[in-house]
């Protein structure tokens, strides 16, 4: 006789296969959501360490650009505004972008000589260099009148700043953007010289330090502008200014701060001078230590023999000739003997 005996646990091994299938199956998702996290990762990772490497490239470009047009002292430099068509209105009117700097070669001739008078042509376009901005075409940059027929479609301009509140754009500065095959790069150059210092006259205790604060105003009152009444003019306020926008911060006033930051292409806190000679290069020589003497130096003596060009000389002796009539009335300032005394 035969007996056969139902298990309880039958189909056991279907169910833990199939729970564990199951289980592979979640896993296997998971590996793909964490593959996928991880490739968008490093794809973000990508770009930013392109973007990075192509701002670090635009500005070694802006540094060198700078350094190569107004290295020189013979180098002048102003804003695109000043080719304003209409000088009545407070706009630069005609200029698309007149925050732009531009470079110029300084006037290296004798006062008389007949290129002079390029000297008072608008813009002195025959001494025009460059605009310190990026642009696909190296070329058109030496065109003095790039910022005011504008530059290329708006889709090709990168935002470089943008002012608050500022409806109109004016304050707004664009630039042409270079294009690569890992994105793109754009840069702009502007002249923290060509604005109001916000500093206190603060104590010298050198000769050049003296020197240089003759330069600027004892205090900068920049409670006269429309807007900034409460602006602080402290001691402690100026030395807290380490940037234009922690200017006024201890106020702790919102629309004065908004005001400081909207002047950003009027006012700073860093801005160097020096006292170079853009004619011939160097330093400009102290006149007054020279007419301390009791005669003219040697090595100050007729410039006559290097002036082919002209009949103004810079400083002579009291003897000597002037090489032209033409200037009679001028004889007394070419003296250094007049001059001394």
């Amino acid at each position: 006789m035969h007996y056969y005996v139902r298990s309880k646990n039958r189909g056991f091994a279907l169910i833990a296969t199939i729970s564990i299938m199951g289980l592979l199956l979640v896993l296997a998702f998971a590996m793909m959501s964490l593959s996928s996290i991880e490739l968008r990762t490093l794809k973000s990772s990508d770009a930013i360490t392109n973007a990075r490497a192509n701002a670090r490239m635009a500005l070694m470009i802006a540094i060198g650009e700078l350094q190569k047009e107004v290295g020189p002292d013979q180098r002048i430099t102003a804003r695109a505004a000043i080719l304003d068509s209409a000088t009545e209105s407070d706009l630069a009117d005609g200029v698309t972008h007149p925050h732009w700097m531009g470079t110029w070669n300084a006037w290296d001739d004798w006062l008389n000589s007949d290129a002079i008078t390029s000297t008072y042509e608008k813009g002195r376009e025959s001494r025009f260099r460059r605009w310190l901005v990026s642009h696909p075409d190296a070329s058109a940059l030496t065109e003095m009148s790039l910022p005011t027929t504008g530059t290329t479609s708006a889709s090709g301009l990168v935002k470089m700043l943008t002012l608050p509140d500022d409806a109109t754009g004016l304050g707004t500065v664009q630039v042409p953007a270079i294009n690569l095959d890992n994105g793109r790069y754009a840069w702009w150059v502007t002249g923290e010289n060509q604005k109001a210092l916000i500093s206190d006259q603060a104590e010298r205790v050198d000769d050049f330090q003296r020197m240089h604060g003759r330069s600027h105003w004892s205090q900068s009152h920049f409670g006269w502008l429309d807007g900034m009444e409460n602006a602080p003019e402290t001691k402690e306020a100026y030395q807290k200014s380490i940037s234009l926008n922690s200017y006024g911060l201890g106020e702790q006033d919102q629309e004065l701060s908004k005001q400081i930051k909207k002047r950003y292409h009027a006012l700073t806190t860093h801005s160097l001078g020096v006292l170079s000679n853009v004619r011939h290069g160097g330093l400009k020589k102290d006149l007054n230590l020279l007419l301390e003497n009791e005669r003219l130096p040697d090595e100050f003596g007729t410039f006559r023999s290097n002036n082919f060009n002209g009949s103004i000389v810079p400083i002579r002796a009291n003897q000597g000739y002037i090489p032209s009539a033409v200037y009679p009335q001028h004889v007394n300032f070419t003296s250094w003997y007049k001059l001394h005394h």
